[in-house]
């Protein structure tokens, strides 16, 4: 049976995973020109996101290096990738889309409440 393993977030830019800043700029710019609805209608429904938003991870050299260690099996939680219910590579559980925005959606938020720091009293 064929492996059912969502694709990374290199595999959806089409590089490897040493690419440099200039390969990642150069693939998502090639990818989201060949996935955006309004110069492709023909393209995929969703690709065109999930394309921008692999980019907006691996472009931050933060967030890449949360998404290695995740994606290598580091990171903590349940599942060897990180994400609940999955496998080292992500061969099971639950499906990609809900993983994505799991681990996506912490991102968000630690961005949008910044690091957490303890509050001096006066």
């Amino acid at each position: 049976m064929p492996s059912t393993r969502p694709p990374s977030l290199y595999e959806l830019l089409g590089v490897e995973k040493d690419a440099t800043q200039e390969e990642l700029r150069a693939a998502y710019r090639a990818a989201a020109k060949a996935h955006h609805p309004d110069v492709n209608p023909n393209a995929e429904a969703g690709k065109f996101g999930k394309i921008a938003e692999a980019y907006d991870v691996l472009r931050d050299p933060d967030k890449r290096r949360l998404y290695d260690s995740v994606e290598d099996g580091g990171g903590g939680g349940g599942g060897g990738s990180g994400f609940p219910g999955s496998t080292a590579r992500g061969g099971g559980g639950e499906p990609f889309e809900r993983r994505w925005e799991d681990f996506y959606g912490k991102f968000r938020r630690v961005l949008h409440t910044g690091p957490r720091t303890a509050v001096s009293a006066w």
